[in-house]
């Protein structure tokens, strides 16, 4: 596994940061805030989800549950209103550029309204015989009826602009007047008017083609652009973090993925009227047509959900005309200060409401010191209805490309923009002058660097077709090795569009050997950036003389990492190993891929580990090394798998569907010196499931099994961790090689809470801690065949290596994440096998996450 998405945003974080810091972008400016406390001035009860406005502005907030609310603004209007339904709005002044705290008491009406009105009032709010309650539940009873998913056929264009700005750019700041084109390009928020500074724009024109039987969505993309800082980056796995982060939203859904969190739709047929209250509080106009707004906001402010506004068609229909979502201030969730989404709908003339606009407006910032202003809009014309398009349907791709869609000039985008979105932000005339700049191409490719790990051989990037790296394992320590130093080579497609080479070489001071790693792939596709983009068709060829920790199969770094040189236990046990391998890699649209592949290992024992046999008389005698000759077959299948493509890794995106892996080796004794004849099966399912509002769940499971005779180096053997860090798929308190068998079940549940638990304990749920839980284990058996007691043609086994007896080791974790937004820490503790020597019954393991 690689690392986590959310790393990729922190490289970037960091880069604009010293971006922000070298322009004197990052500020302190004088805001205008109002905050306190809203109640009913005869009760003195307080009032929920009330209205406060700053006049004449987009600036607009809710109180919360316990009648609390904070609005900032940044401008010189000081009149602000409260309203609610039910109750005599009021309004006062207060003065701009400070903090101004005040309770607001609302009076009653007097006049009896023509609507039904439910007042928000906390103590009294009840589902039942609620107007509210019953108009949504409606709603949701009629959403697929008027969804265009119940259509045969239907086709659109879509127009999808991402645009990623610097926050609260102050133009008149000292540092900042060295730099005088920068204000060319000054923006303002759609939030709160807040003057930005565009740093990316990202355009995407695309045909969407959608039918019902067999169901199937296809996408031909006419054109793709873009414009900015992030250029310098590798767009590929940019552009999968984006689309991932700032999803697109169907309202319909029962959950909508955003931020790489889950929130429970307000039209989520299970937990709607549970999870958030609902009130009638006004009709409106929309478009010459009256509509029902309805209101809403979770029970619990802090859970993962929306605040915001439903129009509801005044017919028979009960559809969705608009929908305002908000996150509310006190939510368990990271970095963001405000988020605001407005999806529009419109009725076609079968009575089907198709999607007209949308617009997702979010404000960012880490610790208040890098701001961001992150602006997402679709458009969608040209509906066509029930016009059988099945041809396009025979594309393989669920997303093909038109010639040249990368290629489209500023005349194409001035024609193919929609009206609402015409303005161009010259972001390429930005980067001319951003280039002009030295430090500021320093910063940039040091931006580059950190987001790739390598060093381009050249000045300009985009044409070298070397790259000296990898910044993380440039240096490490074990005790075999001693410090271990090394330098990764990697070619690009400048060199030669369909083979790629890489390769390393790595020094150890204490063992004073060299090792080294070759390997060329030929991609058989026309590939954009690297060699393993989606889907494979890739033959490679390898070479490798290097250390091999026995015991540690799934480490999520690489193994020489440097973040692995830390170890709990120097009980470490390696092999030098020197492998050759051929393998053919192809993966297919649809989520299934097969890997053929063939290897020999040659294993020679390193450090204090031993390769010894024992003869029939009792008496032990040395074995230089051992070697096998194994052909694998692997079988993946991955439905509808998300990831975003590193260059040489990928990372799985959370996703409903199971990943299910079979793989089978066999190896062939005498077969270029093989010494063994044995099978070996696997079978592994992996899944990640969110359990909205309740948290996210991962399981895993794998059942292996080895026929045959092999020496204990090629036994099944658990994945030892022996870091300070947290990695999935590892067992955090055995030691490598602590047991060893022929066949084994192992199995892992992960259940994150994401403060659900917290969210409801005072003092607990101000930190916004976040609750993870976590239990594994294995049970195997060990036949006498692969024992060495009982078959003097094996190796013996290391001193303290065993086998499960007639109970399945078991070990859990407890952990905190979020802890000061960025850490994790978990106590891990072993269940059984206690009396195993020189064992930890429990430890605290710690990983660095950035998550929102």
């Amino acid at each position: 596994m690689s690392k986590t998405p959310q790393y990729i945003i922190l490289r970037k974080t960091v880069f604009l940061f010293l971006f922000c810091c070298f322009c004197g972008i990052t500020y302190a400016q004088s805001l205008t805030v109002v905050r306190g406390v809203v109640r009913d001035a005869v009760t003195k009860e307080k009032l929920p989800f009330v209205s406060v406005t700053i006049d004449n502005t987009s600036a607009v907030t809710f109180s919360d549950e316990d009648g609390e609310y904070r609005l900032s603004y940044r401008g010189n209007r000081t009149a602000v209103s409260a309203s609610l339904l039910g109750y005599k709005s009021q309004s006062f002044t207060i003065h701009p550029g400070v903090t101004t705290t005040r309770e607001i008491l609302l009076e009653p009406e007097d006049k009896q309204l023509n609507e039904v009105i439910v007042r928000p009032q906390k103590e009294k709010y009840s589902k039942k015989n609620n107007p509210a309650v019953e108009l949504i539940k409606k709603v949701i009873a009629h959403k697929d009826i008027n969804s265009i998913s119940a259509l045969k056929y239907y086709q659109y264009e879509e127009y999808e602009r991402t645009f990623i700005a610097l926050n609260e750019f102050k133009p008149e700041q000292s540092q900042f007047k060295r730099y005088k084109f920068l204000p060319n390009y000054i923006d303002t928020s759609l939030i709160d008017k807040k003057p930005i500074l565009p740093v990316s724009v990202r355009e995407k024109l695309t045909d969407v083609f959608y039918r019902k039987d067999p169901k199937g969505n296809k996408r031909i993309v006419k054109g793709y652009h873009i414009e900015g800082l992030d250029q310098t980056f590798e767009t590929e796995a940019l552009d999968a973090i984006i689309k991932e982060v700032f999803k697109d939203i169907n309202i319909t859904d029962n959950s909508i993925t955003l931020l790489f969190q889950q929130f429970v739709s307000p039209l989520s047929d299970h937990s709607s009227v549970n999870f958030y209250r609902w009130y009638i509080s006004d009709t409106v106009n929309i478009d010459h047509n009256r509509y029902v707004k309805l209101d809403f906001a979770p029970f619990n402010s802090r859970d993962i959900g929306f605040t915001g506004n439903l129009f509801i068609s005044l017919d028979s229909m009960y559809a969705v005309k608009r929908a305002i979502l908000r996150t509310p201030q006190k939510m368990n969730i990271n970095f963001v200060d405000e988020l605001i989404i407005q999806l529009d709908f419109k009725k076609t003339a079968d009575n089907k409401w198709i999607p007209d606009k949308e617009r997702m407006a979010i404000d960012l910032s880490m610790i208040n010191m890098v701001k961001f202003y992150v602006d997402k809009v679709k458009s969608y014309e040209r509906f066509a209805i029930d016009n059988p398009m099945d041809p396009v349907f025979a594309l393989a791709a669920p997303e093909a490309f038109e010639k040249d869609y990368l290629k489209r000039d500023k005349k194409y985008w001035t024609n193919n923009r929609p009206p609402d979105f015409k303005k161009d932000y010259r972001m390429d005339q930005m980067m001319e002058d951003v280039n002009k700049v030295a430090l500021f191409k320093v910063l940039l490719n040091a931006g580059s660097v950190l987001s790739t790990g390598y060093f381009p051989t050249t000045r300009n990037k985009e044409d070298t077709k070397l790259e000296i790296g990898r910044l993380p394992t440039m240096y490490s320590f074990n005790p075999v090795e001693g410090n271990r130093f090394r330098l990764t080579l990697n070619t690009t497609k400048n060199l030669h569009k369909h083979l790629f080479l890489y390769g390393y070489a790595a020094y150890g001071t204490k063992d004073e050997k060299f090792k080294y790693y070759g390997e060329a792939t030929w991609a058989f596709n026309d590939v954009k950036y690297t060699k393993d983009e989606y889907p494979r068709n890739n033959l490679t060829v390898a070479y490798k003389y290097d250390v091999n920790t026995l015991g540690q199969r799934q480490t999520q770094a690489e193994k020489d990492n440097i973040f692995m040189s830390f170890r709990r236990s120097n009980n470490v046990k390696m092999t030098y190993n020197r492998q050759t391998e051929i393998s053919y890699d192809k993966e297919f649209y649809g989520g299934f891929s097969f890997t053929l592949t063939g290897h020999t290992f040659d294993e020679e024992a390193a450090g204090k580990l031993l390769f010894e046999k024992m003869d029939e008389e009792g008496n032990k005698y040395n074995v230089n090394r051992i070697r096998t000759t194994e052909t694998m077959l692997t079988l993946r299948y991955a439905t509808n798998e998300k990831f975003y493509q590193m260059r040489r890794k990928r990372s799985s995106l959370t996703s409903p569907r199971t990943i299910y892996t079979l793989s089978h080796v066999m190896a062939v004794n005498n077969l270029f010196g093989g010494q063994y004849n044995y099978n070996r099966t696997s079978l592994s399912f992996f899944k990640q499931m969110w359990v909205a509002p309740y948290g996210k769940l991962t399981l895993s499971a794998q059942a292996e099994k080895l026929w045959g005779e092999a020496p204990f180096p090629f036994l099944i053997t658990p994945s030892a961790n022996n870091s300070y860090t947290v990695q999935r798929g590892n067992y955090y308190l055995i030691e490598p090689l602590e047991f060893v068998h022929d066949a084994q079940v192992s199995w892992e549940i992960y259940y994150h809470l994401g403060g659900w638990l917290f969210n409801r304990i005072p003092v607990l749920k101000w930190l916004k801690w976040r609750e993870v839980f976590g239990f594994r284990g294995f049970y195997g058996d060990l036949s006498k065949r692969n024992n060495p007691r009982f078959n003097h043609n094996l190796l013996l086994f290391p001193q303290e290596t065993f086998a499960t007896t007639n109970t399945p080791y078991m070990e859990y974790n407890i952990g905190i994440e979020n802890v000061f937004k960025f850490f994790r820490v978990d106590y891990v503790r072993r269940v059984n096998y206690l009396y195993h020597p020189n064992v930890d019954k429990d430890g605290i393991r710690i990983s660095f996450e950035l998550t929102f």
